[in-house]
């Protein structure tokens, strides 16, 4: 079983989160100052969840990151595993 956990994007900084999960009541952001309660909606922080993948460096992937496939082509993730190229999904 994977585990549930997810990341943010502060559009409006431009920062990513740590990691955090369900139960945590904070998301905090890479320099440990900048804070929010979970509970509060901030239209410019995305939430990203955790697909239960690694990259070839063992680096975690995210809803929302941006991947190249082998052949080159560069998408997003999107629905937890599904690789999405402006030409195809697989």
């Amino acid at each position: 079983m994977r585990e549930i956990k997810f990341r943010a994007w502060d559009r409006g900084n431009g920062k990513m989160s740590i990691p955090f999960k369900i139960g945590d009541r904070y998301i905090t952001f890479s320099d440990h100052r900048d804070y929010v309660h979970l509970w509060q909606h901030i239209p410019h922080i995305e939430i990203m969840q955790y697909t239960g993948l690694k990259d070839k460096n063992g680096k975690e992937i995210y809803e929302g990151d941006i991947i190249e496939l082998g052949s080159g082509e560069r998408g997003a993730v999107e629905y937890g595993a599904c690789w999405c190229t402006a030409y195809r999904c697989a």
